[in-house]
């Protein structure tokens, strides 16, 4: 989901009042997908000049999202609270953008607790989408 502050309440909104530019990109150092995805998106919308700040943690964005201080690109599970109790505002994107691959890499010679089995056995089922 693309998060910004609760004033925008839709992304045409957010597009149409916003400089030529673009808005602050917040996010994570370089190397993380949601950065990159949100980095894509910004040159599709027409800001691939949009300046960048960078965060080190998941409250300090919401933080700083919710102080109107850009947006940022996160996991409909991570913000869904706070948008419900009016800090945020959360726009869904489209298919193309909304789908964030999540890579799970696990030591070979590491123990293997049951709980993280159950949770690699719904990794594993191809049928089976799990959404964040």
């Amino acid at each position: 989901m693309l998060v910004s502050a609760r004033r925008w309440t839709s992304l045409k909104e957010l597009r149409a009042a916003t400089p030529e530019s673009g808005p602050t990109a917040l996010a994570f150092r370089t190397g993380c997908t949601y950065r990159q995805r949100l980095e894509q998106i910004f040159v599709e919308f027409g800001w691939p000049s949009a300046a960048r700040f960078e965060l080190g943690t998941l409250d300090g964005m919401i933080g700083c999202v919710a102080a109107d201080m850009g947006v940022t690109l996160l996991p409909r599970a991570v913000v869904e609270r706070n948008a419900m109790i009016g800090n945020v505002s959360i726009h869904p994107l489209n298919p193309a953008h909304a789908r964030v691959e999540t890579l799970f890499i696990q030591r070979r010679s590491g123990h293997q607790y049951s709980a993280l089995s159950s949770f690699i056995s719904c990794l594993k089922k191809e049928d089976d989408v799990i959404a964040a």
